[in-house]
């Protein structure tokens, strides 16, 4: 946050940046936020209730804020050194969300979360197989009825954006450092490996997985843009934080709905657009 604010202060004040995405950015953030207080706060008539108001808007400033200022510090330096990091995000922010670039992001964001979550649950596999604890990844909200379950999506929504402002910048700083793409992704792999990893049992199984996960990741903020990170990010909190089952007859099979339905929405969405009106199979190839 204090590179960032220094950097926002001085594109500021040479008059660079995208300040109008980054107001729609902010007012996305702000909305998102007290959709959450709305959807996982408990409301009861009250002097309690407008204190509860007061948090939440609080909460919503403060974040809507911290996104205004990553936005404002990366954007002119990813135009001018990494544009095709934001093409697709630059359209979507401008309400282009049924644009070819913005809907292909979307699909491989999809399928990069999905990919990303199954190589933490092998991580896990493997690591217990080998004598580790089990771990537990669904969030306690989301087994805590239909409501925790909304609350919790709105809030992995929001923290999605979060997350892949904060790697985009954690990424830009490493290839200051380093000086190159490759110096980049190898500090961001050993950076994610260490925080995933260190004072954990077999270790070394947790690292390799960890490891692929952040040169997926890294490779996909590369090759497309910071759409399909945030996509992804958000797919794999779905899928990893929610109880997930086939059986509709388990007392928590909505909120599996909820994040199953999602995720194929995510790609069939995706997909769609990414199409652009063509059709899967040209006519002469239907003929043959």
């Amino acid at each position: 946050m204090t590179g960032s604010a220094l950097l926002a202060r001085r594109n500021a004040r040479l008059g660079r940046g995208d300040r109008r995405g980054a107001f729609r950015l902010a007012a996305f953030v702000f909305g998102n936020w007290m959709l959450l207080w709305l959807t996982g706060s408990n409301h009861l008539a009250g002097i309690a209730e407008l204190q509860s108001l007061i948090t939440g808007i609080s909460a919503s400033l403060l974040w809507a804020g911290v996104l205004w200022v990553l936005y404002i510090a990366l954007e002119p330096y990813l135009r001018r050194r990494w544009p095709q990091t934001i093409v697709g995000w630059s359209r979507m922010i401008t309400g282009r969300l049924r644009d070819p670039i913005v809907g292909g992001e979307i699909l491989v964001g999809t399928a990069a979360g999905a990919a990303v979550t199954v190589l933490y649950e092998c991580r896990q596999l493997v690591r217990a197989h080998l004598g580790a604890p089990p771990g537990f990844l669904t969030e306690a909200s989301t087994v805590d009825g239909l409501r925790g379950a909304a609350s919790m999506w709105v809030a992995r929504l929001g923290i999605s954006m979060i997350e892949a402002l904060v790697l985009l910048f954690a990424i830009f700083l490493f290839r200051l450092i380093a000086r190159s793409e490759w110096g980049a992704g190898v500090l961001y792999c050993l950076l994610v490996v260490a925080l995933n990893n260190i004072g954990i049992s077999h270790a070394a199984i947790g690292s390799l997985f960890s490891a692929v996960a952040a040169a997926l990741i890294f490779h996909i903020l590369i090759r497309y843009g910071l759409v399909a990170v945030a996509v992804s990010v958000f797919v794999s909190a779905l899928l990893s934080g929610f109880p997930l089952t086939l059986d509709f007859s388990k007392w928590y099979a909505g909120q599996s709905l909820l994040a199953l339905g999602t995720v194929l929405a995510l790609a069939v969405l995706g997909f769609r657009e990414a199409l652009a009106g063509r059709t899967l199979l040209r006519e002469e190839v239907l003929a043959r």
